[in-house]
């Protein structure tokens, strides 16, 4: 339909592109909520317990450039895959 009004590709394009980032981000936050709560629960039960040997080992979570990383990446990816699914399909039609 865009096409008929003589719509570029590049704005065809865009809101697939804007789409698969906020999904890509989207799910990054989801996995690192998940994985943070994992690990603070994972943390929780075997610190206060002393069943096993590692109290002198000193675990921490991610640290924050690995985060922004990770977000980045994920946008960027969901982007991405955004991008070249309304490529092929406009080479396509």
């Amino acid at each position: 339909l865009m096409r008929l009004i003589a719509a570029k590709e590049g704005f065809i394009r865009a809101p697939f592109f804007i789409e698969g980032a906020v999904v890509g981000f989207l799910g990054a936050i989801i996995a690192l909520l998940s994985l943070a709560g994992l690990f603070f629960l994972f943390h929780q039960r075997f610190a206060l317990g002393n069943q096993f040997y590692w109290n002198d080992v000193l675990f921490s979570f991610l640290p924050h450039e690995m985060l922004l990383l990770f977000l980045a990446l994920a946008t960027f990816l969901g982007g991405m895959g955004g991008y070249f699914s309304a490529r092929s399909f406009m080479k396509l039609k």
